[in-house]
């Protein structure tokens, strides 16, 4: 099929992309688990077996109250990202500011609103 090929093309030029923010070391290191799961889940979709959701698991939880991961997993992550930031979250926090700063500039540049518009705007809207 024609659009599969065009799909998996993009995706091994897309894998050669990457290669060399990889061997400069821009790459947070992971576990062979780790680079296992990286593997399947940057695949393509139409590669992808669907799953669906464990609804035992979504009706048992409860956010800040029950947890996936244990009190250890969860401390030894916390510690690991309480360290010096990775290059790979420097260019993070690098693009949200810029966006940021962005979104700034043109929400100024724009004034503020005629309140008499909004008004008639809404009114129009209910109509």
């Amino acid at each position: 099929m024609p659009g599969e090929v065009a799909i998996k093309v993009r995706w091994q030029d897309a894998a050669e992309a990457v290669a060399p923010i990889r061997e400069a070391g821009l790459f947070v290191p992971i576990s062979k688990a780790g680079e296992e799961i990286r593997f399947f889940v940057s695949r393509p979709l139409f590669l992808r077996e669907p799953v669906g959701y464990d609804n035992d698991f979504l009706d048992q939880y409860a956010p800040n109250r029950t947890f996936c991961l244990s009190k250890a997993e969860r401390r030894h992550l916390n510690e690991r990202g309480r360290g010096e930031m990775s290059p790979a979250c420097c260019v993070f926090v690098w693009a949200y500011e810029r966006s940021a700063a962005k979104y700034a500039a043109q929400r100024q540049s724009m004034g503020e609103p005629d309140p008499f518009l909004l008004v008639m705007n809404d009114s129009l809207l209910i109509a």
